[in-house]
């Protein structure tokens, strides 16, 4: 008979008189006197003033009050039921339950939470079979009423009680004397606030009930795996479970997880309906845990409880309270240690001898002898100049203007943009004779395009959102003017070209203009607007005015950041703000978006995870435009985008909106997403023929390439392999703790949080990739050093292209030290560190809490503890502090940039990084730390330039915009430059604007470039990375999606190619079909982390184009050991070149070798004199 909740409230002292209850039914127990279910409603109703049909009590309050007497009876010392033998005690025990009342009534909430309390003589039993003694530390994580830990307290044992239900807590407490806390039992472990761990627990948890999860098979197993992770090495544990419970059961599942963490030492199957009393039929598995021993597990089946008695009784004594052995680390090869140069290195910013300066020349304010621009008009344009390769040579087409210079040097254009021709244009630039001598003719060209967009005005009127960051078409609106994109490549003067359009608005009067760009490039566009004739003071940094006041400037140019840009105060005053109120709404001045790219995402991204919000630079930079309609917009980027949704910024060319065949801007990504690289192919051709777009290159024509292959030696492979182990066990340990913080439910597999795994694999995957692209680039440093001592003993200068420079890395290393340690400062920044701050910031250690959503589907939310603090898995601690542990014992490899530094000395390497300060060695082989100032990267840059410095590494963050080519005006004009391609990183613009550094207009002698790889395969991953953005690039900067990678590299190494998605889903098949040698289907499942097989056992995943298009290539990139790596990659090279490979021509001719061009064709190579 199951009795209803009722909902009346009871009176303040209801827990006082319950247990007043007990105290009397104890008393009564004590005596030898007898209880029956008339004789305990009576002194329930006595002890509450009324029945319970009132509502006050219920019976299974009633039964509560009996369990509590029995445990007051069995806690007094004098208790004669545990007087004598093991066999009086269990006689006596029986006799006296079988005169207890059956409790036949059950409440709604003892069903829900499986309140079935443990009877008096299996209780004892289970008691009997931990062996408690007075040193234990006993928890009992579902502690009901006590009648299993009032045994640890008779023993002297310290208690640690846990009950959820508070009716039931309070009377513990109040019987036992001890603090009772409320946790979830199936996350114990991870919420007692003891430091020391139990010694014993002694568990009887709901079988088929959760707290979170309701109805739950498997909650019992739960609960149990989660009291034995809490036990200390060699404590035990005593479970009673239910007879599923067991290998042979339906549970068989659950058993198996939890033996997975400690098998049990005996198993005693109980017949003969134990719980008969407490109202249940149930039979009961006893099992006993040793926590660290190993074995075969004895079973035994008992007929009845009798039986029971002589099994428990014979069971092992417990184990040693011992820790658990120590595990050696494996061992790995160590490489020696570099022998300690002292080497005199100068610092950068010790004195340098007195130079007496010579006084600045005289710069006049700008003229006002400004006339307007003449040009002929061509009716029938030039036809494209002479065609080589993917290449035509660029001549002034449309236009014919006299008396100016020709470019100084040669300039391209892709055969499909220079098939395309720009309109005739109408506009006059207004410009002074010395800024028309200082601009070529191809600039000359781009500012009478610019001037003739800005001319007209987009179609229809629009008014901005409340947020600023959308148009809307309004027939009340105003009108917009058109915009200009300048994609140029490197060497044909951009900087100028927006210094002539600025100054064209200048002279009629609009001398207001704002320029954006990023950091440090301020003295460049100063150098730009002062060669054609402006004063370097009209140039002013908005920094000079303060965030919150006005700018005071009546006329010039505010030089900003990005960064600046997007920057605001909490009081809301912004940068952007600053801006509106200098310029007015009515402004119509020039606003250049120097490297634009770098507003990229302003739309926001789309994925397999959900649409990502849009970049705050971004939002800015669109919130500007916007906010003035009439300003001259002016965007300028080499790499404009490397994915369509980058050019979500571009809002004045017209490429959504009224007159367009895109209604909306998010029409017109989805479009260019499903075109693919042949719709942006079109955009970029269709822009110039309305005159908005212009991208010319320098021409490759005399720059050599000449790859250079590192092979690694079998010390450096015994490392590499290690490191490869080591992340496979961080794999499989990621894997295990995501089932032990309940993200993924360990039994079922299930993932109860799709986004917090999703988040963890991912930053797994990101840290493997940077950590494996950084071993490999410090593996190269032998072969790159021996190079670069080749190229100086040719007087050649030397640059070495990075994307990394460790010092994030460095900084976290630096901070740990002490005062002392500092002193004596013996450092090694390595990719290790990367590794270990991984496993630091990066691993899961936060526990969830499930719970079962409006939809009935399991959910996972972080778990936090009565005091709102955030729950951590103390198994995922201790699990990621054994993986840190075990790394510290591998070697340490220098980052490159250090490595590089300490092979030749500060004195002869020019750093050119976003390095604030470094570690270098000082004349007395120790270590110091030098800071870098903030101009440091000018002084570096000048000084390899003047020959002072023969070798230049840099990264991004350090060379954007400068010019370390052999320009005819420097000293070292003389030496032709060697540009080392050693890590090109993920950041696809971020390579090509390298690739410019070395290679510019005005230059003595064309670079040579030397892309580094090495002989372990996996390295065509990160290569694949670059070569896929390049050929997007290529078609959204030049009209042709080969022109990006400028024939550096070999389109069979992208492996997200068509060809290459076909080779590996050919692969996958030979691999689950057993015809590989190289490698099993479950040691590559194992391995890489993917999943190949559905739960039927076929093969799906094989044919997903995500999988097999990036996924598989990232993981079998990077994670594999070296013989895997060369077995995989081999044989996918090999299958991904297509079969009809078109014949093509490239600009960069192989060094050493009397050739002008290469000609590749399918896939080998031949060489044309």
């Amino acid at each position: 008979m199951t009795l209803p909740q009722l909902a009346f409230s009871q009176s303040q002292d209801a827990p006082t008189r319950l247990f007043a209850v007990a105290r009397s039914l104890a008393h009564l127990l004590r005596n030898g006197g007898m209880i029956n279910r008339q004789s305990l409603k009576r002194t329930m109703t006595q002890a509450f003033g009324e029945d319970d049909a009132a509502g006050a009590w219920s019976m299974r309050d009633a039964y509560d009050a009996l369990e509590t007497a029995q445990v007051l009876h069995l806690a007094d010392p004098q208790s004669p039921l545990l007087a004598g033998t093991p066999d009086d005690i269990f006689q006596r025990l029986r006799q006296f339950e079988r005169a207890l009342p059956t409790q036949t009534y059950r409440s709604e909430k003892q069903v829900d939470l499986q309140q079935f309390s443990t009877p008096i003589s299996l209780a004892w039993l289970a008691a009997m079979a931990a062996r408690c003694r007075s040193d234990d530390i006993l928890l009992e994580p579902s502690a009901g009423t006590g009648m299993l830990a009032v045994h640890g307290a008779r023993a002297g044992a310290r208690l640690l009680l846990n009950e959820q239900d508070s009716a039931r807590a309070d009377l513990l407490s109040r019987s036992l004397g001890q603090i009772v806390t409320g946790h979830d039992a199936e996350h114990i472990q991870d919420l007692l606030t003891t430091e020391q761990l139990p010694t014993l627990v002694l568990i009887n948890p709901p079988f088929s009930r959760s707290t979170g999860r309701g109805i739950d098979r498997h909650a019992g197993a739960r609960h149990l795996r989660g009291a034995l992770a809490s036990l200390a090495h060699g404590g035990r544990c005593v479970a009673i479970m239910p007879t599923s419970f067991s290998p042979e059961g339906s549970a068989a599942l659950s058993y198996n997880i939890v033996a997975e963490l400690v098998p049990p030492r005996v198993e005693i199957t109980i017949l003969g309906r134990p719980y008969a009393k407490h109202g249940t039929g149930i039979d009961v598995r006893l099992l006993v845990f040793d926590k660290g021993w190993v074995g075969e597990p004895e079973r035994h089946v008992a007929g009845d409880l009798e039986a029971a008695l002589a099994l428990v009784l014979a069971i092992p004594d417990r184990l040693d309270l011992q820790p658990p052995p120590l595990v050696p680390p494996p061992a790995v090869a160590v490489l020696s240690a570099r022998p300690v140069i002292n080497i005199p290195a100068k610092s950068l910013f010790a004195p340098m001898g007195v130079q007496r300066l010579a006084p600045p020349s005289r710069v006049a304010a700008v003229a006002n002898d400004a006339r307007p621009i003449t040009y002929m008009v061509r009716e029938e344009p030039l036809a494209p100049g002479e065609t080589v390769g993917i290449y035509s040579a660029w001549r002034p087409a449309r236009i014919a203007i006299d008396g100016v210079s020709r470019h100084p040097d040669d300039l391209v254009e892709s055969i499909a943009m220079a098939s395309v021709f720009l309109p005739v244009p109408r506009y006059q630039p207004l410009l002074q004779d010395r800024a028309v001598r200082a601009l070529s003719e191809a600039q000359l060209e781009t500012i009478i395009y610019a001037g003739e967009a800005h001319a007209r005005d987009l179609v229809g009127c629009f008014s901005a959102n409340l947020a600023g960051d959308r148009l809307i078409e309004d027939r009340d609106g105003k009108l917009y003017r058109t915009g200009f994109f300048i994609a140029d490549g490197t060497g044909v003067g951009k900087g100028r070209e927006a210094a002539g359009i600025i100054l064209d608005q200048w002279n009629r009067a609009n001398r207001r203009a704002i320029w954006i760009s990023i950091a440090d490039l301020i003295e460049d566009a100063r150098r730009d607007w002062t060669a054609l004739g402006g004063l370097a003071i009209d140039i002013q940094p908005i920094s000079n005015f303060p965030l919150g006041t006005s700018i005071t400037m009546e006329s010039g140019i505010i030089f900003l950041t990005y960064a600046a840009l997007r920057s605001a105060r909490h009081d809301t005053a912004s940068r952007l703000q600053q801006l509106l109120d200098w310029t007015g709404e009515d402004f119509a001045g020039v606003i250049v978006f120097d490297e634009s790219h770098a507003m990229a995402h302003a739309g926001g991204t789309e994925s397999d995870f959900g649409k990502a919000q849009g970049s705050e630079q971004g939002l800015a930079g669109v919130r500007l435009q916007n906010a003035l309609p009439r300003a001259r917009i002016l965007y300028m980027s080499a790499t404009g985008a490397a994915r369509p949704d980058n050019l979500s910024y571009a809002v004045r060319l017209g490429l959504w909106g009224p007159g367009t065949a895109f209604a909306t801007r998010d029409m017109f990504m989805k479009a260019m997403e499903e075109g693919g690289i042949a719709a942006l192919e079109v955009v970029c051709r269709d822009l110039k023929a309305m005159g908005l777009y212009t991208a010319r290159a320098l021409s490759f024509a005399g720059v050599e390439y000449e790859p250079l292959e590192h092979a690694l030696t079998p010390d450096q492979i015994s490392i590499y392999d290690a490191y490869a182990d080591s992340w496979s066990i961080i794999h499989r340990g990621l894997r295990d703790v995501l089932g032990e913080i309940g993200i993924v439910d360990r039994i079922s597999g299930k993932t109860q949080n799709a986004r917090a795994r999703g988040s963890a694999l991912s930053a797994f995957e990101s840290a493997k990739l940077r950590f494996f692209s950084s071993l490999l680039v410090s593996l190269k440093m032998p072969s790159l050093i021996k190079a670069i001592e080749q190229e100086l003993a040719l007087d050649n200068a030397v640059l070495v292209q990075l994307a990394s420079t460790g010092e994030a890395i460095m900084d976290r290393r630096l901070s740990e030290l002490s005062a002392q340690e500092r002193a004596m400062m013996d450092i090694q920044v390595s990719p290790k560190e990367t590794l270990i701050d991984y496993l630091k910031n990066g691993f899961p250690v936060r526990q969830m809490r499930v719970f079962r959503a409006d939809d009935g589907a399991m959910r996972a939310e972080p778990m936090t503890d009565a005091q709102g603090n955030p729950v951590l898995c103390r198994q995922a601690i201790a699990a990621r502090d054994e993986l840190i542990e075990e790394l510290c014992a591998l070697p340490a490899i220098p980052t490159a940039l250090d490595a590089l530094i300490a092979h030749f000395g500060t004195d002869r390497v020019a750093e050119i990084t976003g390095r604030s300060r470094r570690i270098v060695t000082d004349t007395t082989g120790g270590q110091k730390v030098e800071r870098r100032g903030a101009r440091a990267n000018l002084f570096e840059v000048q000084a390899f330039q003047d020959g002072r410095k023969s070798i230049a590494a840099f990264s991004l963050a350090g060379s954007t915009g400068r010019s370390m080519h052999s320009d005819r005006g420097c000293s070292s004009a003389h030496k032709r430059r060697a540009h080392f391609l050693l890590e090109l990183g993920f950041r696809i613009l971020s390579a090509v604007q390298g690739f410019g550094r070395s290679h510019r207009t005005n230059q003595l002698t064309p670079p040579v470039y030397r892309p580094l790889t090495t002989d372990c395969r996996g390295e065509r991953r990160f290569l694949s990375t670059i070569i896929r953005g390049l050929e997007a690039l290529g078609a959204l900067t030049r009209g042709q999606r080969q022109t990006g990678s400028q024939n550096l590299f070999d389109p069979s190494d992208n492996l997200e190619s068509d060809y290459a998605r076909d080779a590996l889903v050919q692969w996958f098949h030979l691999l689950y079909e057993g015809k590989l040698r190289s490698v099993s289907l479950a040691d590559f499942q194992d391995i890489t982390g993917l999943e190949l097989c559905d739960e039927g056992g076929g093969c799906w995943n094989a044919c997903r184009p995500f999988t097999a298009g990036s996924t598989a290539s990232w993981r079998c990139g990077s994670r594999p050991r070296i013989a895997s790596s060369r077995n995989f990659w081999g044989w996918s090279r090999t299958a991904s070149r297509p079969r009809a490979q078109p014949a093509r021509l490239t600009w960069a001719s192989r060094r050493s070798a009397p050739t002008k061009w290469n000609f590749c064709l399918t896939g080998s190579c031949a060489q044309i004199l």
